[in-house]
């Protein structure tokens, strides 16, 4: 208990640049990802036209706050990439289940 409550007030994997992401936040970047990669384009896109494009938006329509709240979407090169890849990954695994689960009925 006493290194438990040691941790949390130092607060290390904030200080290290880690941050949890709300769900609604997680959602939304897989969503564009999602996107992103059924149009083909660059995953790029992501970070040089998508979050500005609404983070323009956003503070037009809804104000400061929103636009705030949207800049916390993390639309990188990278995290598009790893996105796609986990969706990749989860599309693979559900074939497979279904493949097996298939077999298992003959």
């Amino acid at each position: 208990k006493v290194k438990r409550v040691r941790f949390d007030d130092r607060a290390t994997l904030p200080v290290l640049g880690f941050i949890l992401i709300d769900k609604p936040i997680l959602t939304a970047s897989y969503e564009v990802a999602y996107l992103i990669s059924k149009q083909g384009r660059p995953n790029a896109i992501g970070e040089t036209l998508v979050k500005p494009a609404a983070l323009k938006k956003a503070n037009i329509i809804l104000g400061k706050v929103a636009e705030a709240k949207f800049s916390q979407i993390p639309l990188s090169n990278d995290i598009i990439s790893s996105r796609m890849g986990d969706m990749s990954y989860d599309i693979l695994a559900q074939v497979v289940a279904d493949m097996i689960s298939s077999l298992a009925k003959i």
